[in-house]
């Protein structure tokens, strides 16, 4: 445990200006990639779409967001109809998924 001068000291000079929430951050490396491309699992690549939606719809608002919704309708809508394919769809819904997540920022 810290003492109380020094408690008293990191209170008088650090300051929180912002506290961020980056847990939900969406975190693409080429093992994870690969790990998703190889599985193929329309589990994984349904769950990755719900999280999308929901954070989506945090800002359903903005004209950037509705704008990405109307792009993850028409993949839904292509995979659908078979014009793309589960890979084609899972590279899609990883594009829209780093847009999302600049957007956010």
């Amino acid at each position: 445990m810290l003492g109380a001068k020094t408690l008293d000291l990191i209170h008088e000079n650090v300051s929180v200006l912002d506290v961020r929430d980056d847990l939900d951050t969406l975190v693409i490396d080429a093992e994870f990639l690969a790990e998703l491309l190889e599985q193929q699992n329309p589990k994984v690549i349904k769950k990755l779409e719900i999280k999308l939606v929901a954070r989506l719809r945090k800002n359903q608002n903005s004209p950037r967001f509705v704008a990405l919704g109307i792009q993850l309708e028409e993949l839904r809508r292509r995979h659908e109809q078979g014009i793309l394919t589960s890979i084609e769809l899972l590279k899609m819904l990883l594009k829209v998924a780093r847009d999302v997540v600049r957007a956010e920022k």
